[in-house]
């Protein structure tokens, strides 16, 4: 998080989300930040405990994010996998836990494509 001096609210920094703590604990959540903050959940969250493509869609929605632009930050993210592995594979992770991060990845990147 990063205080705005100006405006005295704290906004996500660029890098807020980059260290995958779920593949040290396996009991994370999915995101560092719980997409709503009244606690309300799609149907399929309910269903599954999982984020989905249909989650994205109501947050967008929900913050003025018109459905065809969230299509299409949704696409950049799913069409964007040999860069995350290159990256991935650069770190300084151990091949387990390199293989652990990129498959959750990769779980992520399937429940957006339902």
């Amino acid at each position: 998080m990063f205080r705005n001096e100006k405006f005295g609210d704290y906004i996500l920094t660029p890098a807020y989300d980059l260290i995958n703590t779920k593949i040290h604990n396996l009991n994370e959540s999915d995101t560092a930040l719980e997409l709503f903050k009244d606690g309300f959940m799609t149907v399929t969250f309910k269903a599954e405990s999982k984020y989905t493509r249909e989650d994205f869609f109501v947050l967008g929605k929900r913050i003025g994010i018109k459905e065809e632009r969230a299509s299409k930050i949704i696409e950049r993210f799913l069409s964007c996998n040999e860069r995350i592995e290159l990256l991935v594979q650069r770190s300084f992770l151990s091949d387990e836990l390199k293989s652990g991060y990129i498959s959750l990845v990769n779980d992520r990147r399937e429940r957006l494509r339902t």
